[in-house]
């Protein structure tokens, strides 16, 4: 009797370690995925910033250009990004 006493309690330890380990692992794999998520979401927007602050400067060399050409003033202002 003893002994099926402390092998039940045995038992029921080992499931609380196993419930207490799977949970941390499950803790571990969300915030892995959720930290790359994070990233993915953050790259992208970054991405999506980069290309809107490269279209705002292509459209203000453009319309300085045409300003420009309209007003017969040389232009010599070289494009977004060219580097010689």
């Amino acid at each position: 009797m003893v002994l099926e006493v402390l092998t039940e309690k045995f038992k029921q330890y080992e499931r609380e370690v196993g419930i207490k380990i799977g949970r941390e692992e499950g803790l571990a794999e969300g915030r892995e995925e959720g930290r790359a998520e994070g990233l993915a979401e953050g790259r992208e927007e970054g991405l999506e910033q980069g290309r809107e602050e490269r279209q705002r400067a292509w459209v203000g060399w453009y319309e300085r250009r045409e300003a420009a050409f309209r007003a017969g003033i040389p232009f010599d202002e070289p494009p977004p990004g060219y580097a010689p």
